[in-house]
């Protein structure tokens, strides 16, 4: 598996512009902005409450995603989620993005169970939650997506 650094998304931060490379183009630091935009919302819609928020994830010193909670535990459950920026797709990434995720939410709480959402087709997602230990679960209609797969990893 990949490694990678997951730098918290602070609320009142910024893009952490020293991680994009003069080679990057300029729709990763487009993305990068964007997530930040979206998370700094989310942060003042929820209270934001630590470690439970978004995160920047960097290898080798360069801006190659984005991972994060989507708000804190719930009914002892937490949803995680996570992008790889385009040029940095099938090098393990995601992997070790959500390895990250379930270690921060062990950590936190053991007892936590992790949750995430995939559209219902197999995808790279499906197999890199079984990677990590998460069970496909029930098809739910999501508003935004349509049919979507809960899958779940015990604490």
């Amino acid at each position: 598996m990949s490694s990678v650094d997951l730098i918290p998304i602070q609320p009142e931060g910024e893009v952490p512009v020293g991680f994009l490379s003069k080679d990057d183009d300029s729709l990763i630091a487009e993305m990068a902005q964007a997530v930040f935009d979206i998370t700094q919302q989310m942060y003042e819609q929820a209270s934001f409450v630590a470690p439970w928020g978004g995160y920047f994830a960097t290898k080798n010193s360069r801006l190659v995603g984005t991972c994060g909670f989507k708000g804190s535990p719930k009914d002892g459950c937490v949803e995680i989620a996570y992008f790889t920026f385009p040029d940095f797709e099938g090098q393990g990434i995601a992997t070790a993005m959500g390895q990250g995720l379930v270690h921060i939410a062990l950590a936190s709480d053991p007892n936590v169970v992790i949750t995430a959402q995939t559209l219902v087709e197999p995808d790279a997602s499906h197999r890199i939650l079984e990677k990590l230990g998460f069970t496909a679960g029930k098809i739910v209609q999501h508003p935004d997506d349509g049919p979507v797969v809960e899958w779940r990893r015990d604490g």
